[in-house]
């Protein structure tokens, strides 16, 4: 599947839509995937910027590190960095406005 597809929730009125399935949920979250999709972690937000976001986007990466570094340079900005049940990871905004997360993979 190719294209964009708008969410506005943490929980898509239809995960087929993006061709998954809800793998796991919460009150906040959504996990969704498929045999041969990547996981997609999506989370609710508090606020949303001009550019509209409606979702926030976790992303794993084998080095953070070195992830960050690449984004950075590609105009992306280093919100806050942050270790929390086991997790460690960095929040990110795109040169659009949009947050999300790059975690160490395991």
């Amino acid at each position: 599947m190719t294209g964009t597809v708008p969410v506005k929730s943490h929980q898509p009125s239809s995960s087929e839509a993006l061709g998954c399935r809800r793998l796991a949920a919460g009150d906040t979250w959504v996990l969704l995937g498929g045999d041969d999709r990547v996981p997609l972690f999506l989370q609710a937000v508090d606020e949303t910027p001009s550019s509209g976001q409606g979702i926030h986007v976790d992303l794993e990466a084998p080095d953070m590190e070195a992830e960050v570094g690449r984004l950075t340079g590609l105009g992306a900005e280093v919100i806050a960095r942050r270790s929390e049940h086991g997790a460690t990871w960095t929040t990110m905004r795109d040169p659009a406005g949009y947050l999300f997360d790059i975690e160490q993979a395991d």
